[in-house]
């Protein structure tokens, strides 16, 4: 014990002293970087204004993001891991439940598509002059 001050906390360390409020922007930066940090994703793309699109109930969050896979990458692995990164972000970063997570992919960027050699290339009908 020093100056006075119990050892073990008291009844004040048990009592809420208050709230901490999140900005719906802070929660909407959170997902995107953390979006951005998947391997596979390019960038983000909005929808209207927003690239982020939430909502937040209590502490309870739906978040929506649109996606630019790169070329070459399995989209469905891609859009899976950033359903799960997000999800584990706000929870983790925020300590709120990430109760829904949707990721819209909304192009596939890049130079290179893998060649399936099983595919017939598409011809044009012959014309004749």
């Amino acid at each position: 014990m020093q100056d006075g001050m119990p050892a073990t906390p008291g009844p004040v360390a048990d009592e809420q002293l208050g709230r901490v409020i999140v900005a719906q922007s802070v929660l909407a930066s959170v997902v995107e970087m953390t979006a951005l940090k998947v391997p596979g994703v390019v960038r983000t793309v909005p929808r209207g204004r927003r690239t982020v699109h939430l909502t937040v109930e209590s502490n309870v969050v739906r978040a929506d993001i649109g996606i630019v896979v790169a070329a070459g990458e399995h989209v469905a692995d891609v859009s899976a891991a950033v359903r799960r990164q997000v999800a584990a972000a706000i929870e983790r970063l925020l300590g709120m439940e990430a109760r829904e997570v949707n990721v819209f992919v909304r192009d596939v960027e890049g130079g290179w598509i893998p060649h399936d050699d099983h595919i017939q290339p598409v011809r044009e009908k012959d014309q004749t002059l």
